[in-house]
This record gives structure tokens, sequence and C-alpha cells, in this order.
């Protein structure tokens, strides 16, 4: 038996987060629906949904026109300039079989393929060395970046540097063939971002793992780590604070000395007055914002992953690995904890009653006055099953209409719904096939509402707007923004070159922050 999924099962999720109905528009089924669902627009594609804005942009005269200019850059004078956004990068690899200049996507954060827009060319000479020999007798090679920056139209040679690639690997990757050290992208960005002040963007060596804008959008703060998140105890992990409409490194507010190993989670009290952070280092740490001077820390003895403060700011739940923890922000201590409930995200519910935590792949839904966890969902016994069965009558596959697992979620600002994603990571990405679940679900029972299904990445993180019309997404290093009224990818905004790590609407809700474990802070507008 072959299961059957209606490809309108994407507008249920709507009721899921808007109160008020919806009319359906011409395209929308016409055939009698039950009482409790509301006609809506069918998605556009059967496996990801459509993005209403698709730029394209054809880079052909762009290459075609700079590929002579950057032969020529290499024994240029080097005459000085200004590196202005945005940016375009061509790489030639000279030990190719036939080297040409082809487009490298190493700056995507303020960058451009159209000749019209482009302000500076960085041209990549990349060569290798061989730096050993494998035991199948194959060569291993380092690789080296000569780079010149070039301004554009008139192809003047502003900069110059070198880079050297890290050491190829010990042991040869053979699923990938790679026997090449990786190349010097961060360290050619650094020295790029380095030299470049831009409003709506900050570069970090580092990644950046958290960040929380105050209530009232005039403070954001982000916390960091090592690159690619690895905790290292030795590292002091800053807590950077900077006004949120302007990204300037030369703007930064101040600088925090944060905490060892990595900045795990951020929280603004509601009334802003206090910013709340937690780290690898154990410690909860409480700072006053008017001075940001530190008032006070408490160890919990166990790795807190997550902060939030009740909606009246007289809790602060913090998730970690093993308990949910209330402390008083007043007093600074431990007032109860609730064992065997940790997580690695939590939020309270609209009334401050409850408290949500995503927990081994389950969400708890914790009674924050009673002390005890009152639902648990996916219910693994309320899992209903279809069995997909060959010709001979053997189980092909078994699927359940809602999610086993689920691996991350948020809360709708009216507090009625809550939005789960889960990856199928036994689905090829490769084939375009829906591999990501979005579901919803019922805030205070629990109980599955409905889904829809697209072909996704990595997804770390999400956010709604505050009025919910928009849910933003972190989509590998993609962030697909939701309309929420039709459900439909309003737009697909690239600028990351790591997957998305944390997202935050501003209070009025027409922008975003969004932090990247590529040590990139990017603000975005997204009125519609």
């Amino acid at each position: 038996m072959t299961r059957v999924r209606f490809t309108f099962l994407l507008a249920f999720i709507l009721l899921a987060c808007q109160p008020a109905p919806v009319t359906a528009p011409a395209s929308s089924p016409t055939e009698p629906l039950p009482p409790s669902e509301t006609p809506l627009p069918a998605p556009t594609a059967t496996q990801t949904p459509a993005l209403l804005l698709t730029p394209t942009i054809s880079p052909d005269v762009l290459k075609r026109v700079a590929s002579p200019i950057c032969d020529n850059a290499f024994t240029a004078l080097v005459e000085t300039g200004r590196l202005t956004a945005p940016f375009a990068v061509l790489k030639k690899m000279q030990y190719a079989d036939v080297p040409t200049w082809e487009f490298s996507h190493q700056l995507p954060h303020m960058g451009s393929l159209s000749n019209v827009d482009v302000r500076t060319v960085f041209c990549i000479s990349e060569t290798r060395t061989q730096a050993g020999t494998y035991t199948d007798g194959s060569a291993a090679y380092q690789l080296f970046w000569d780079v010149r920056a070039v301004s554009w139209p008139d192809g003047k040679v502003i900069g110059r540097e070198s880079f050297i690639g890290s050491s190829p690997p010990r042991t040869k990757v053979l699923s990938s063939g790679a026997a090449e050290g990786a190349v010097p992208d961060r360290k050619f960005g650094a020295w790029v971002f380095d030299k470049v002040d831009h409003p709506d963007f900050i570069y970090f060596s580092n990644a950046i793992t958290t960040v929380a804008i105050s209530p009232n959008g005039r403070i954001a703060a982000f916390g960091a780590a090592i690159a690619n998140q690895i905790v290292d105890e030795d590292y002091q992990a800053k807590i950077t604070l900077v006004n949120p409409s302007n990204l300037r490194a030369s703007a930064i507010l101040d600088v925090l000395d944060g905490h060892q190993g990595m900045v795990t989670s951020l929280a603004f009290s509601p009334d802003g007055k206090i910013l709340v952070s937690s780290g690898f280092d154990l410690f909860v740490k409480f700072w006053d914002v008017a001075t940001w001077r530190l008032l006070g820390q408490l160890s919990l003895g166990d790795t807190p992953n997550s902060l939030a403060f009740s909606p009246d700011g007289t809790r602060l739940a913090v998730a970690s690995n093993l308990a949910v923890v209330f402390i008083d922000p007043i007093s600074m201590k431990i007032d109860r904890s609730v064992q065997e409930t940790g997580g690695d995200s939590l939020a309270f519910s609209f009334d401050g009653s409850h408290v949500y935590v995503h927990s081994q792949g389950s969400i708890k839904i914790i009674d924050a006055n009673a002390n005890m966890v009152m639902q648990t969902f996916p219910d693994p016994f309320e899992l209903v099953p279809t069995m997909s069965v060959s010709a001979d009558g053997s189980i092909v596959s078994v699927t359940y209409e809602s999610p086993e697992t689920v691996e991350g979620f948020v809360v709708s600002p009216d507090g009625t719904r809550i939005i789960t994603h889960t990856t199928d990571r036994s689905v090829d990405r490769g084939t375009g096939a829906e591999n990501v679940r979005l579901a919803a679900w019922d805030a205070g029972t629990g109980q599955y509402l409905s889904e829809i299904r697209f072909a996704g990445y990595q997804i770390q993180a999400m956010d709604f707007s505050e009025g919910g019309s928009l849910l933003a997404i972190g989509n590998g290093e993609e962030i697909w923004l939701w309309d929420t009224v039709g459900w439909q990818v309003m737009k697909a905004l690239s600028g990351h070159i790591g997957y998305i790590a944390d997202l935050a609407f501003s209070p009025d809700g027409k922008s975003m922050l969004s932090a990247g474990s590529d040590g990139t802070l990017k603000s975005w507008s997204v009125e519609k």
C-alpha cells in the first residue's frame, strides 16, 4: 500500500499560527471541506516551496570583462584605493589542465555577480605545493593564494596579499578523493573585512553562536566560539554589544569578557535592564545593561544551554544537559529545578505558567508552578504507523502521521502553537526530495495538528516576527523567510558561508539579525 500525501497539507499549518481565517484564492480547491478546515492555496511545487522572489543575474558579462584584467593584475603596480562593496571573487587554479578564471563565492556577505553593481573584484591565483605522499602513492598538497584587489570598473589594482592554506590531511579522504589542505578562505575573509566598515554586516574570525536583541531594539548582543564552534576551555569567548541598525566595527558599543569555551545563550530581561549570558564554563552571568557591569554569577555544575525569562521577568529558566533550573533574577540564586528534563533550548508559555524544553528528540511541557512535567510529545504510544508493502507482502518501510522525533522548536507569538522541525537524514539531499518536516502542535496539549514538507539542509535556528506574520528559518547557509498568511517562502536570503546558528527579529518586526557559524552577523530588512 502506497501512502498518498495531499499537497494541501501545506495549508493546515496556517491554522497553527494565524488566528483569523483566510479567504481562498480562485486556484484553491472548490469542493466542500470539513468545518474545521479552511480552503487555502496549495503549494506551487511538490518538493520545495516556491520562492516568490527569485532575482536572477547573469554573471557572464562580468567574468568575460574581468578575466583579462585579472590576468594583468599580477604584473601591475599596486596603487592606493579603498575596498568598496559589492565584491566579486574570481579564482584561477593554476594547476588545472586548462586554467580559467571562474567565480568563487568566498565573500557572499556583500557580493554581487552583476557588472553594474560590483565595485571591487578580487582575483585569486591558486597554486599548490606537494607537502607529502600518501601510502597509496598519491601526492598530498598544500594550497596557496596570491590575491589582487581591483577597483571596478576602472581596473586599478588597489591591494595585494598572499595566504597559505592548511596542511593536507594526514589520512586521505577516500570518499571525496581529497588530497589537499583546506583553502585559506577565513584568512582571506579576515583580511578583506578588516578593511571594510559596513552598517549591515560585521565579521569575526571566530564563529558566532547566539544573538539577542533588547526589548527596545537599541542593543544587540552576540556571543562567540572558536571556528566551527569547537569548544576550547582556554578560549575566552567574548560578548559583543552593537546597535542593530549600525553594525560597523567602528561603532561597537562594548565587549564583555563572556565565558571560557563558548557563549551558549543570551537573554535580555523583559524590562531591558539585565542581560544574562551562559557558557560552556558552567556559569550563568548577570550584566547591568546601563553600565555593563557584572552584577553576579552562579555555577550550575552542568552546562547551561539555553536561557529564557518569564514574560513578567520574575523568573529565569535555564536548560542544562540534565535539568531545567529556575533562577530568581533579583537574588541571582537557584529557586528550584526539574530533574531529567535537560535539553538544548527552551521557552516560556505566553502567560508564563509553563516552560517548553526540547529534550532528547521531544518537547516537554513543564508546569512552572507545580515543578513537574505535564506532557511530552511526540508521544511514541500515539504515533499512527503507515506501512508500505511490496508485491510479495514484505514491509518496505514504516512512516508515521506525525514526526517520531523533533530537533528544534519555536513558539508562535500568540502562544497557542509550537512549530517544530525534523530532518530525515536517510533522504539524499542531492535528489531534491522532501527531507524536512515542519510540524505544528497545540501548545497546551501537545496534540499534533499538521505539517508541511520541503527539501532543506541543516536547520539550527527559527524565529517568529513579533506579530507572527513571518517565520524565519536558517536553512543551511540561507535564511528562508516564510509568509505565514499563505505559507509561501517570500524570500531566500543569501549572505553566509556557514550554517545559520541563530536568528533574532527586531521588536517592530521590520528587520532581523542572523548569526552565522562563519563568524558573521548580518542585518536584514524584512518588511513585506
